[in-house]
C-alpha cells in the first residue's frame, strides 16, 4: 500500500466529490483519525482492508461505509435488508457488499484506480440507467445489468 491518508478528495467527472472523512467511529482513543490507505491501483490491498479480521468471506460494512463517506445506517438502507432476523440482516448485508464490491473490481481494472471506481459507484449518474448511480443498481438488484454495461464500455462501446 502507498501512503495513508484521513481526508481524501475524489473528482468525479471534474467535479470534486469529497472530502471524504473518516467518521467518527473511526476515532482513535487519542482524538486522532484513522487513515485510510491509499489503494491506487491495488485492488488486493483494497479487499483485504474490507475483510473482517480471520474471515475471508465477510466484509467490514463499517468500513465499505467509511470508504463510500456515508454512514452504516444509509448503507444498510441502500442494501435493503430486511429486519425479521439478524441472521437475514447479516446475510443481506455481505451479498450487498460482495455484489459492489464486484462491480468496484470491474471498474477499477476499466479507469486504473480502486478510489476512482469508489467514487464512481457511489456518486456517477448513468444516463443509461436513468440517472441513477451504480450504488443504487446494485440496490435495486441490478448487478448483472450494470457488469454487462461495463463489459461493454471495456469492448468499446461509446454508448
Amino acid at each position: 500500500m502507498k501512503g495513508m491518508q484521513s481526508i481524501r478528495d475524489v473528482v468525479v467527472e471534474g467535479a470534486i466529490m469529497g472530502p471524504f472523512i473518516c467518521p467518527d467511529d473511526d476515532i482513535m482513543n487519542d482524538g486522532s483519525a484513522q487513515a485510510f490507505p491509499d489503494f491506487g491501483q491495488d485492488f488486493r490491498a483494497f479487499l483485504d482492508f474490507l475483510r473482517e479480521s480471520g474471515d475471508a468471506e465477510t466484509l467490514s460494512p463499517q468500513r465499505f461505509a467509511a470508504l463510500l463517506g456515508t454512514d452504516l445506517a444509509g448503507l444498510m438502507a441502500a442494501s435493503r435488508h430486511p429486519v425479521q432476523s439478524r441472521g437475514m440482516e447479516a446475510n443481506t448485508l455481505q451479498r450487498h457488499l460482495h455484489e459492489a464490491v464486484r462491480v468496484i473490481q470491474l471498474c477499477s481494472e476499466l479507469v486504473g484506480s480502486v478510489e476512482q471506481s469508489l467514487a464512481w459507484f457511489e456518486h456517477a449518474a448513468l444516463p443509461v440507467f436513468g440517472g441513477r448511480t451504480p450504488h443504487q443498481l446494485v440496490s435495486e438488484g441490478r448487478t448483472d445489468d450494470l457488469v454487462r454495461y461495463l463489459s461493454s464500455l471495456e469492448a468499446g462501446f461509446s454508448g
